[in-house]
């Protein structure tokens, strides 16, 4: 038997799998979301009816809006905050690293809705930001069920995502480049901004890309941390396939979701690399 057929049969269970837990779904769910339900069967015939609704209801256009602006936002605050943390973890603290990297990958270990209880007790009206804000004179300041609380939730939770993404691609730039920078003259402003961030884009873009798709599609913690008011497009998908049945919308608003955030992606991805750090990329993943 040849070396090929040899490494075909090595993939081919995990192609099988690959098929059958996620391509399958997929499709399926394209299909159904082009269907109208009716007390939760499925009618006969193809229509665009549900994405209709999605782009013309104020419910959904108002949740698909809010979604990405939420999504957005909180990618942009995990890379302020996971920059420096990363920078400091490759450079400044490779003493402690280990153990700071430790206390960063801690909180995935503990189940994303017992963090957010957290955040609901420390955000609620008996949370310890309330009760400091009456003790000090300034009144009742309430966080919970606020697109705050939404963004405080995503950011806590996705930051490490962000912050490994970088430190990965700090931890393999060569050093050299920077120490030649300085040796020519540039400033420490100078190297950061055409030497090191340059050549840490990868790490950042990647670590983009994995914040916003999940802040995107997470439904716990806006329907624990926003409440029924403040709706995004996952949550109302849940809603619709669990608790009206009215799975053929639910689908849609699913694939919809996944559709443009795999635009999002795509096109941020060519725009980069269309750009002058495209040789950062070509050197990065040789």
């Amino acid at each position: 038997m040849s070396q090929r057929r040899i490494g075909l049969l090595l993939v081919l269970p995990a192609v099988a799998v690959f098929l059958l837990l996620f391509i399958a779904p997929l499709i399926y769910g394209a299909w159904l979301s082009l269907h109208e339900a009716r007390f939760g069967r499925i009618l006969p015939g193809l229509t665009l009816r549900q994405y209709e609704v999605l782009f013309t209801n104020p419910t959904y256009t108002d949740a698909l809006a809010r979604t990405f602006r939420l999504s957005g936002t909180a990618t942009v605050l995990a890379l302020l905050l996971g920059y420096p943390l990363a920078y400091a973890l490759a450079f400044k603290l490779k003493r402690m690293g280990g153990i700071i990297t430790i206390i960063i990958l801690a909180p995935l270990l503990m189940n994303v809705v017992v963090r957010t209880l957290g955040w609901v007790i420390i955000l609620g009206r008996s949370g310890l930001i309330n009760n400091v804000s009456v003790n000090l004179g300034f009144g009742e300041f309430i966080l919970l069920y606020t697109e705050t609380a939404v963004l405080i939730g995503y950011v806590q939770v996705f930051l490490p995502f962000m912050v490994l993404s970088i430190l990965a691609s700090l931890q393999t730039m060569d050093l050299n480049l920077i120490k030649a920078s300085s040796s020519l003259g540039a400033t420490p402003a100078t190297t950061f901004w055409k030497v090191l961030f340059p050549l840490s884009l990868p790490g950042v873009l990647s670590g983009s890309i994995i914040v916003f798709s999940l802040s995107s599609g997470v439904f716990v913690l806006p329907a624990m941390l926003g409440g029924t008011n403040l709706r995004v497009l996952s949550l109302l998908a849940y809603q619709q396939t669990t608790t009206t049945l009215n799975f053929p919308l639910g689908a849609a608003a699913a694939f919809l979701l996944l559709t443009i955030v795999l635009l999002v992606v795509l096109i941020t991805t060519f725009l980069v690399e269309r750009t002058r750090f495209r040789e950062v990329f070509r050197r990065a993943s040789a």
